[in-house]
């Protein structure tokens, strides 16, 4: 292996038959993988171990299934445990698994049961979708006690963070990457056009609201120079546990108890929800929002948003203004009655958002708003609009919630998809946009500030 040419990227190129057209345990380690040096090590001597990197849309769980069948068609006796980190992306793999004997099915929340029967099963492969939502110490001991051959992870967006990105390279290193350049050219996947429309925070509010806002942008930044602007360390000082080992460990904060600390902690989280709260929550967003729905009428739209209060705003204007229905999915919904088979039918929580999103896939209902949990592996093949209008400071999320825009279409070979971020010009809520566009390609971001120019945009 170390007399193979390194490429200019400093990987090194195993030249075999390649893994997407043929896959089996002896032909998984020799195929087209591209690994760096700290990767080799950890494969080396391994047998079937590792992930497979493609952008969302790719089609990941049709290469599952092209996996399970040629290890079946070797061996009929082979057994599978596919492992998703939420129950709703368990469908996808139960509609073309379920009948299958040799493959079981489980969310990460089921094998923390003790009494969970796959526990005491064996099986030749662990199949890890989104594995990069599967990364904590706690599940990763858990799958490591499962008995299992080989280990196929599978994701869109590999982890940023280092502690979750070092359980990856242990446990499943990244042993295939199928680029989105790649998935681009070769028609796997469509590229959104990524518009944002900017906002003027002095539309929104009165001068002395603005003063005030500027006021709390001082001391946010104030009690984040405690923590060495590390949203990370707050989080954790607002134990006192923590916050006594972070005040122990630098000789700078020696003048600060850790109760002041973790006080500071408190504080800060308080202070930074009230400013995205008045980002998220500024009716001229929602005005806006609503406007850019009606521009696009009769189009499907995915609307997300961190704030369920937002959704559930911009559904109240929705129908109030123009008696249309923005049907919200999030953690916290509760059972509506609707229209099943003709019949009006009242459905759990559950059930009401399996309702929602088979509709939506289906073209029965126009609008779905949803905070990151629909973000990862939601198929609509026909969806061409998504807006977002909030966000974390992840363009792992970004990069899933752009991607539901971004599948081929059978049917509509020139599908062109739209993905539309609606935030506040300068300020916190454009700086985290910019961090999660990171990997966006430079001079492809339009930018427009009135629904003219999104027009005009549109329609170019």
């Amino acid at each position: 292996l170390n007399s193979l040419p390194y490429s200019s990227n400093s990987d090194i190129i195993l030249k075999s038959k390649s893994l997407r057209q043929q896959i089996n345990f002896e032909v998984w380690k020799n195929s087209s993988l591209f690994l760096n040096r700290y990767q080799l090590r950890n494969i080396e001597g391994k047998d079937g171990i590792g992930t497979i990197v493609a952008p969302p849309g790719y089609g990941k769980t049709y290469l599952c299934k092209l996996i399970i069948s040629t290890f079946l068609k070797k061996n009929p006796n082979y057994r599978f445990l596919i492992v998703c980190k939420y129950t709703q992306l368990m469908k996808p793999f139960s509609d073309i698994f379920g009948s299958y004997q040799s493959v079981d099915i489980t969310s990460a929340a089921a094998l923390s049961n003790s009494d969970c029967p796959y526990l005491n099963k064996s099986y030749d492969c662990l199949i890890l979708d989104e594995i990069h939502e599967l990364l904590s110490d706690n599940l990763v001991e858990t799958l490591k006690a499962i008995p299992h051959k080989g280990r196929l992870g599978l994701t869109g967006t590999p982890p940023e963070k280092y502690e979750k990105r070092r359980l990856l390279d242990e446990f499943c290193p990244i042993v295939d990457k199928i680029t989105k350049t790649e998935a681009e050219n070769r028609n796997w996947i469509v590229s959104a056009k990524e518009v944002n429309f900017l906002l003027n925070l002095t539309d929104a509010y009165e001068p002395d609201v603005i003063r005030k806002i500027d006021e709390l942008n001082d001391t946010i930044s104030s009690l984040l120079d405690v923590f060495d602007s590390d949203l990370g360390q707050v989080s954790k000082c607002t134990n006192i546990v923590y916050a006594q080992h972070f005040v122990s460990r630098d000789l700078r904060k020696a003048n600060l108890s850790p109760k002041t600390v973790q006080t500071y902690a408190f504080q800060l989280q308080a202070l930074i929800t009230k400013r995205q709260n008045i980002f998220n929550l500024a009716p001229l967003k929602i005005h806006t929002t609503r406007q850019i729905l009606e521009m696009l009428n009769p189009e499907q739209v995915l609307v997300y948003s961190s704030s369920i209060v937002f959704l559930n705003s911009l559904a109240e204007h929705m129908q109030t203004m123009h008696n249309k229905e923005v049907h919200v999915v999030h953690s916290k919904m509760k059972g509506k009655q609707v229209l099943v088979d003709g019949k009006l039918k009242k459905l759990g929580a559950a059930k009401y958002k399996d309702w929602i999103l088979s509709s939506f896939q289906a073209g029965n209902i126009q609008y779905v708003g949803a905070n990151k949990g629909l973000g990862v592996g939601y198929s609509h093949d026909k969806l061409k609009y998504v807006i977002i209008t909030s966000g974390q400071r992840s363009s792992e999320n970004y990069e899933q919630q752009k991607g539901r825009a971004e599948r081929t279409d059978k049917d509509d070979i020139n599908k062109k998809s739209i993905v539309i971020n609606v935030v506040f010009k300068d300020t916190i809520d454009e700086s985290k946009l910019n961090i999660r566009q990171k990997h966006s390609e430079l001079g492809t971001i339009q930018y427009v500030e009135s629904l003219n120019e999104l027009k005009e945009c549109l329609e170019s």
